[in-house]
């Protein structure tokens, strides 16, 4: 635009036209210069309402600018020359825009209180844009608060005017917002619906900006609904119309879809040249609220290249903007992006804390729906901690928000979380229930990938239960969800299911072509841990279809998989695996002495799981069966009664001899305060550091260098427990929890023994 500097401007009127022009064009540094030139002139002409004018736009434009106190200031001093004026209908304006000012920051109550006066006074003027304008702004506060029946209300009543009057442009803007609040509680088709009525009517009045953004929440839809390929053709014309029409604000708001896609999708390297391409518009442009969600965005794809670094600075970054910008609603998001890291890092404390801070923006700034994500994010992470009874109701509190706020999918999310806390509690039938309650959600919006999560859970609950023909169904039925969507790494654990049911069927035929395609589909995904438990689970059905060579080859495949991974969990699995194809194969000595091992990393992981629940489960029948399979070796090929009988009374008494080594005890006389403090901190890190590793998606170094902490964390515990065994070592036996042996056994019965036979004699 070839225009003259601001400073050399003369005529007031002319410095308006080329502010608004700025301002439309969203370029708002250049509209300020315009309409401060503005501004001057009115007041040497001495015309209180053009520079109640240039006030008001340049409190619009100082809130653009992210500077909330020269906002508040100019629209404030604007308000008071309405007033004075008696101008009723710019008063109205003026409230609108100090209603926007007061949601900004995060004052849900003076925001409604500004509109709502601004909507009286509309209405008193009969302005029917005016009233449409600050009931769409009354229905945004209400869909932000999660409110949508009310939101929706306002919505519908300011489209019956704009339908009444002819006015278009105002109702493509509202159709819009009415397929925004379907998105929100995950009805996608009806979205859609909205959103292509919405480019119909934009296309009328031949709204670009209209337009790409109809395109945009398009593409949003199909993303919502898996069609990957609809999405990136839809984000790709909405951004090719920016581009074309030179609208460089939405240039960079498709720019950072693009980037949100491609690291859905996978392609992570994409994802972050594209999200540095939006940032750099947004840094020229100095439009640094668009720039804080292209920052968390940048996170995300970072996080998925296992950069936990790099994302937490982006997040950082991310939060300092939705700070400066008085933007509640992105500071409570990227503090929960940020808990997350904490949690995947192990430090389950500060992940806690952030989660909590989260929840205290919400609440001041009424989002209700992102107020139950948190309360969800904050149960799955008790839920990783084994305090499935908080992690429980944190749940249900979000269960009850997303309820509320009619948000369906959000519904759908809590009741398969709830279902996966009742199943590792064993309560199969409350399990079966929320999973058929997601399932209908699902079904009902149009959620294929939740929909095939929530079909594969129950297929496990029924298998639990011994209905394995119905598990079979329902394992079939997310299968073909997770290959209509072309979801991999689904369809290889779907696979798996499948396989494993089969097995339990007897069909062996079927049971190693599902377990040989889920393995197929893991290494296609690149899915490592999937990879390692495939190999797993083939081993074990070639070897009771009699391959034994076979499986014993892919068992050691399974192992160096697993090994960089540091899951000590699935590692015993293999091993107890490998062990019984030892057996089989008449070399008993390296079953022993995988069995052996095996229960090593049961006991070991037993010891540091926090809640009762989770280590009973450790003891399922599976683990079990190395305790009975070692002894049936130990006493019938060995020989070994002695070593039989102590392995007995070892799987005996191991759930006590856990739980003295983890329960609060009666301090010991003789030990330093200094030394048990020392202790609860280690036994606590060692337990967070077991949660980091179990998190899926982990980088091969960061699970390296978690499990060097996990070996430091014991290794200082095991010197600190030397230390006490010098003056409390009653204390720290109870506390390692060692079984004894049978000779031990056996001197300490013998004065008892000594003193029977003599009588006898």
């Amino acid at each position: 635009m070839d225009v003259p500097p601001a400073n050399e401007i003369k005529n007031a009127n002319e410095a308006v036209v080329y502010g608004s022009l700025f301002q439309q064009h969203g370029e708002w540094q250049e509209a300020e210069a315009y309409w401060l030139q503005a501004m001057a002139l009115y007041q040497e002409q001495s015309d209180v309402r053009g520079y109640a004018q240039a006030q008001n736009n340049l409190g619009i434009i100082y809130q653009k600018l992210g500077q909330p106190d020269k906002a508040r200031k100019y629209l404030e001093a604007a308000f008071q020359n309405y007033q004075q004026l008696e101008d009723s209908t710019n008063l109205a304006i003026t409230l609108n825009g100090l209603g926007t000012y007061y949601q900004n920051q995060g004052q849900i109550n003076s925001a409604l209180d500004c509109f709502r006066q601004a909507l009286s006074l509309f209405e008193e003027e009969g302005h029917g844009q005016g009233i449409v304008a600050t009931s769409g702004n009354i229905a945004a506060i209400h869909q932000r608060q999660g409110e949508l029946i009310e939101a929706e209300t306002y919505y519908e009543h300011a489209l019956s005017l704009c339908q009444q009057t002819g006015d278009v442009a105002n109702e493509a803007i509202i159709t819009l917002n009415l397929g925004a609040i379907h998105h929100v509680r995950g009805e996608f088709a009806e979205a859609l619906d909205s959103y292509e009525k919405a480019l119909v009517l934009f296309s009328e009045t031949e709204d670009n900006e209209g337009i790409i953004d109809a395109l945009g929440n398009i593409g949003g839809a199909h993303s919502e609904l898996g069609d990957q390929a609809r999405t990136q053709e839809y984000y790709q014309q909405a951004l090719t119309l920016a581009q074309e029409t030179g609208h460089r604000v939405a240039e960079a708001v498709n720019l950072t879809r693009m980037g949100k896609l491609y690291q859905e999708t996978g392609y992570s390297e994409q994802a972050l040249d594209t999200l540095k391409t939006a940032l750099q518009i947004q840094r020229e442009m100095g439009y640094m609220a668009d720039a804080a969600t292209t920052y968390s965005n940048l996170g995300l794809a970072y996080q998925d290249l296992g950069e936990l670094g790099a994302a937490f600075e982006a997040h950082q970054q991310a939060l300092v903007i939705f700070h400066a910008v008085s933007d509640q609603h992105g500071v409570a998001r990227c503090l929960n992006d940020l808990a997350l890291i904490y949690q995947e890092w192990g430090f389950l404390s500060h992940a806690e804390t952030f989660f909590r801070e989260a929840l205290s923006t919400h609440d001041h700034g009424g989002y209700r729906r992102e107020e139950a994500l948190t309360w969800g994010n904050l149960g799955l992470l008790y839920y990783e901690k084994g305090e499935l009874v908080i992690a429980l109701d944190y749940c249900y509190r979000a269960l009850r928000l997303m309820r509320e706020t009619d948000f369906r999918m959000g519904e759908a999310n809590q009741l398969n979380n709830i279902g996966l806390i009742y199943q590792t509690l064993n309560d199969f039938v409350a399990a079966a229930d929320c999973f058929e309650a997601a399932t209908a959600i699902y079904h009902d919006i149009d959620y294929r990938l939740g929909l095939a999560a929530a079909l594969g859970n129950l297929a496990i609950i029924y298998h639990r239960i011994g209905d394995i023909e119905t598990a079979v169904e329902y394992g079939q039925q997310a299968l073909q969800h997770e290959r209509t969507i072309g979801h991999l790494r689904g369809e290889a654990e779907s696979l798996s299911l499948l396989g494993l049911l089969y097995h339990d069927l007897g069909n062996m035929p079927q049971a190693i072509a599902f377990h040989q395609a889920a393995l197929d589909a893991s290494q296609k995904a690149g899915y490592q841990l999937g990879m390692a438990l495939d190999m797993s689970n083939l081993g074990a059905v070639l070897r009771e279809s009699g391959a034994l060579e076979q499986a014993l080859e892919v068992q050691n495949q399974a192992l160096v998989a697993i090994s960089p991974l540091h899951n000590p969990d699935l590692q015993g699995v293999i091993l107890y695996g490998r062990a019984a194809t030892y057996e089989a194969l008449g070399r008993p000595h390296r079953a022993r002495a995988d069995y052996e091992t095996a229960l090593t990393h049961v006991e070991w992981l037993r010891s540091i799981l926090a809640e009762e629940s989770h280590r009973i489960s450790m003891l399922s029948a599976d683990r079990l069966g190395i305790y009975r399979r070692l002894v049936r070796l130990l006493h019938q090929t060995f020989q070994n009664k002695r070593a039989a009988f102590s392995l007995v009374e070892r799987a005996r008494t191991r759930v006590l001899l856990e739980q003295l080594g983890t329960t609060t005890l009666r301090p010991p006389t003789g030990a330093s305060t200094s030394d048990l403090l020392l202790e609860n901190s280690l036994l606590t890190r060692l337990q967070e550091l077991h949660a980091a590793l179990r998190q899926e998606g982990l980088e091969l170094e960061k699970r390296a260098t978690l499990a060097e902490a996990v070996t430091k964390a014991r290794t200082e515990l095991d010197e600190l427990w030397n230390r006490l065994a010098e003056s409390v070592p009653d204390y720290v036996t109870l506390r390692r929890g060692d079984p004894a042996t049978y000779a031990q056994i056996r001197n300490l019965l013998q004065p008892h023994i000594s003193e029977q036979s003599s009588r006898k004699v």
